[in-house]
């Protein structure tokens, strides 16, 4: 029996909201501000608040009375202006034999590549003019000792420890997940380099994480340590021309989390297919340039 087309599109989007937000996982280092409310028009503007720098310790015995002050403050604005998507269509017949099983393999599929793709684009942001700081250390001399030097020259830097974490590429993390200190369960007080691939926190890092999309930008870029003052990330979705005729259905999925991606359907009888599309919808900024360290390999 064919199945409605009402379930098949739940399946596929709720299978590729799972595997979107886990591919974007490492976003959460930054700060995130995700919401299912519609934007009105792509373009309009979020604003971020940090605070850039800690308070003042004063004695109340030099003045006499209390002294307050005002934090430091980073104003920023982002324009929610990235619109990438990725499309899928399906004639009747297809869609038609389709299984459940297929379709959340398609979604799954769909959901990881267009996160790559946010990713990959918010990456690209982190240059050395916009974030000074560097750490040189080629990727194959990555052990847990890198790692601890890592995290002492971001405590140079007055890095929180409280969201305090590391990003690589996968040569680096691979060297990560090499090394005995890590893989050795009674050392690293746990299984989960040797049996699931991951790197445990290690050092001052609350987190160890791996993205496969972190483009070099012309600097020899393979990870970042960062805190949640570094870029300043929004999600919006951004609602279709109500006057249009073409859409079908609209939905905007979001999970426990927030993450939010939408789905758009219409169909062309000309060809008797139906065409989706998966989309989220942006922006990112620079937040505070000395909450990041480039790790760079020369």
């Amino acid at each position: 029996m064919a199945l409605d087309a009402g379930l098949a599109i739940d399946i596929i989007s709720q299978a590729a909201l799972k595997a979107f937000n886990a591919s974007i996982q490492p976003l959460n280092s930054f700060s995130v501000d995700m919401s299912a409310d519609a934007l009105q028009q792509p373009g309009d503007t979020i604003k971020f608040t940090w605070t850039a720098a800690g308070g003042t310790v004063k004695k109340f015995s030099d003045t006499g009375s209390y002294v307050t002050e005002g934090g430091t403050q980073l104003p920023k604005e982002l324009k929610i202006d990235q619109d990438p998507y990725v499309p899928l269509e399906y004639t009747d017949n297809q869609l038609a034999t389709m299984s459940m099983l297929k379709l959340d393999q398609i979604g799954a599929q769909h959901g990881a590549t267009l996160a790559e793709a946010v990713l990959a684009d918010i990456w690209s942001i982190i240059t050395a003019a916009n974030f000074a700081n560097s750490f040189v250390k080629a990727a194959a001399l990555y052990d847990s000792d890198e790692i601890l030097d890592l995290g002492k020259k971001c405590s140079q830097l007055k890095f929180p420890q409280m969201g305090r974490n590391a990003i690589f590429d996968e040569d680096v993390y691979t060297e990560l997940l090499k090394d005995p200190a890590v893989k050795n369960a009674a050392a690293a007080g746990g299984t989960e380099a040797l049996r699931q691939g991951k790197v445990p926190n290690l050092g001052t890092f609350e987190g160890i994480f791996q993205s496969t999309v972190i483009p070099a930008n012309a600097e020899n870029l393979i990870g970042f340590a960062v805190n949640r003052e570094a870029i300043g990330v929004a999600f919006r979705p951004v609602n279709p021309d109500a006057s249009s005729e073409n859409v079908m259905r609209y939905e905007v999925f979001t999970n426990e989390s927030g993450m939010t991606i939408a789905f758009k359907e219409w169909y062309d009888p000309n060809t008797k297919k139906t065409k989706r599309v998966l989309e989220c919808n942006y922006g990112r900024c620079v937040g505070n340039p000395d909450a990041l360290v480039r790790c760079v390999s020369a």
